[in-house]
């Protein structure tokens, strides 16, 4: 994807696609390295909040994306810039880093909100 050309989520949503079997598959297998220890989680690039219906009750859960899809939705552009200011044991980013303009800067804010990260790759 050239530089510059993610900034329209929506775009590159419809362009990729959303095979919402596929991206259950990979959370299923994310979710395994997800401790008993961990008792929060963001999901950068939530979605469907798929990932929410397969953690324990007990696991707070910060659904974050390009766009409001539930009251819960934390609404941050990562191509704007914006990173919502939370700690959280547990980070998973699936497939997002694709979409992403500045992998650096992601990847600082990321590593500054939490003791663990679980990311994959489209692919």
């Amino acid at each position: 994807m050239e530089k510059g050309k993610s900034a329209d989520w929506s775009v590159n949503e419809n362009r990729i696609g959303l095979d919402h079997e596929k991206w259950r598959k990979r959370l299923d297998a994310m979710k395994n390295f997800i401790s008993e220890d961990d008792r929060s989680v963001m999901d950068l690039g939530a979605g469907d909040m798929y990932l929410k219906h397969i953690l324990p009750e007990n696991v707070s859960y910060y659904p974050v994306d390009y766009m409001k899809r539930c009251p819960e939705t934390i609404v941050c552009d990562f191509n704007s810039y914006e990173f919502p200011e939370i700690k959280v044991d547990v980070i998973v980013a699936s497939g997002i880093v694709e979409y992403l303009d500045d992998v650096d800067w992601f990847l600082e804010n990321v590593c500054k909100s939490c003791e663990k990260i679980i990311l994959s790759h489209m692919g």
